[in-house]
């Protein structure tokens, strides 16, 4: 039977601000798993502008095999799962750690650096560890690194490189995003955090989603960041993987302020992501854009929105077949179902309030190798107290080649209302 001091419980830990000198720890914590008694302690040092903090420190005792409290103390040993540094002085700032993982039984590492200077600044992160294959039981060494440089580079007489980015994976896998994650690919764009240091944004990029191990899977990735004409910036990276089949995309996202970037009124700001791929083993070409929240045109508060798609199948598979295409505006006819393996953007979608009136507008067009579709609608209203009014307009068609049909729909509606409160 199982013995009940093996059951396990999460980390109790109780603020403590208590410091000695430079020495000060913040959080003490207690957890018993598996007949051993874990004291966690949360402790850094700072001297001067050095500063040096233990991650995971905990002092453990073993209460198996004869061991007790009163008559056979343990002898304790001690577990860290990491240690993190820095360097704060004016133009100067560098942030690092290292960290240890256990995935199964193996032991997994994993740390970086970030490192700013005036109007530059350098991140690097990576993991090495050797690991079991679960399907094999085999031993296989992972490892990936991440760079990233920041700051004028390059000055060009229209164009500015203000920023660099690349890395590898041996047996470790890089997660590809879709078009709507593009813009929170690390390589365009480090993961948000809670915390506001190198630190904190070292530890989310390197227990992020992205980066994993993986047995035989390899992958190489470089881009740039390119600035022009004052009022377009795009942050571009090419990544070619092996997963053993050949993956090559290129991912970016592009911003375009009219009249330029540092205006204080903008005709029109337009934020778009770019997907480009090339899936050899599943035999598809992809090539996406979507539209930021935050675009808008004349006015900030007329937002757009939306996508389009193009998608070319060149070897038959699970529901897809060879020759078979797509291209898409936004979408498709409401009475059209596209196929599991066609993409879905989103509507183009046009929202603007101006006080009393709001005007939306939607549009989409696809076309296909068996049908060809296009619509769309606007609605305007007004309310200026007592006065309520509204305009609606909707066209839709759906054409079908084989057998050749066709359908159309539009309408037309505007309508007055008067309230009075007698």
């Amino acid at each position: 039977e199982p013995n009940p001091a093996d059951a396990g419980s999460g980390t109790t830990k109780t603020a403590l601000k208590k410091s000695i000198g430079p020495f000060s720890i913040s959080n003490v914590g207690v957890k018993f798993s598996n007949s051993t008694l874990y004291i966690c302690i949360d402790a850094s040092v700072l001297i001067g502008p050095i500063g040096m903090a233990l991650q995971g420190f905990s002092i453990d005792l073993f209460f198996a095999k004869g061991y007790d409290i009163l008559t056979n103390f343990p002898k304790p040993s001690f577990t860290l799962e990491g240690l993190t540094a820095s360097f704060d002085r004016d133009p100067l700032t560098i942030a690092g750690g290292l960290f240890h993982q256990k995935v199964d039984d193996d032991d997994y590492y994993a740390g970086g650096v970030d490192i700013a200077f005036k109007e530059w600044q350098f991140l690097a992160a990576g993991g090495y560890g050797k690991l079991t294959n679960p399907t094999t039981q085999d031993k296989f060494t992972t490892t990936f690194v991440f760079a990233q440089l920041e700051g004028p580079l390059i000055t060009l007489e229209f164009a500015t490189i203000s920023g660099v980015t690349g890395g590898f994976g041996y047996n470790n896998s890089l997660t590809l995003p879709t078009i709507a994650e593009v813009p929170s690919f690390p390589f365009l764009h480090m993961p948000e955090v809670t915390g506001d240091t190198a630190l904190d944004t070292l530890k989310a990029l390197i227990n992020s989603k992205w980066f994993a191990p993986q047995d035989s899977s390899f992958w190489v990735a470089a881009g740039l960041t390119v600035s022009a004409f004052q009022m377009l910036a795009i942050s571009a990276v090419l990544v070619v993987e092996w997963d053993p089949e050949v993956k090559l995309g290129i991912y970016a996202v592009a911003v375009a302020d009219v009249p330029k970037t540092d205006s204080e009124f903008k005709i029109a700001h337009v934020e778009l992501g770019i997907l480009a791929s090339i899936d050899f083993g599943k035999g598809v070409a992809k090539f996406e854009a979507q539209l930021a929240p935050s675009s808008f045109i004349l006015d900030p508060m007329c937002h757009l929105s939306g996508g389009f798609a193009l998608y070319y199948w060149f070897k038959d598979g699970p529901q897809q077949t060879k020759g078979d295409w797509v291209f898409t505006l936004g979408g498709y006819h409401q009475a059209y179902t596209p196929p599991v393996q066609y993409p879905r953007p989103p509507r183009l979608q046009i929202s603007w309030s101006l006080g009393p009136l709001s005007i939306t507008g939607q549009a989409y067009f696809a076309i296909t190798p068996k049908v060809c579709m296009a619509g769309g609608l606007l609605h305007a209203s007004l309310s200026v107290g007592v006065l309520k009014a509204f305009f609606d307009a909707f066209a839709d068609f759906l054409i079908n080649y084989h057998p050749f049909a066709f359908y159309a729909q539009g309408g037309v509606s505007v309508g007055v209302r008067f309230t009075l409160d007698l």
